[in-house]
């Protein structure tokens, strides 16, 4: 009984120390990414956003008013 007891929670251990280490190779990664990236690109991609999504509401708008659904 000891010894699966023994197994059981060397088993966990590593478990959590791979999953540690995978979350941590993930943030590393992103935080690099992230820092790769100039405020110039951001700010574009947000102004390409906003121009289809004013693009989307212009045109459910145009289909409502076309169905005579106010």
């Amino acid at each position: 009984m000891e010894n699966a007891l023994y197994i059981v929670s060397i088993s966990v251990l590593c478990l959590l120390l791979y999953v540690g280490w995978q979350i941590r190779k993930t943030r590393r990664h992103s935080e690099q990414r992230f820092s790769e990236s100039e405020p110039l690109e951001d700010s574009a991609r947000f102004a390409l956003d906003t121009r289809e999504i004013r693009n989307d509401i212009a045109l459910i708008s145009r289909r409502r008013s076309q169905s005579g659904w106010h």
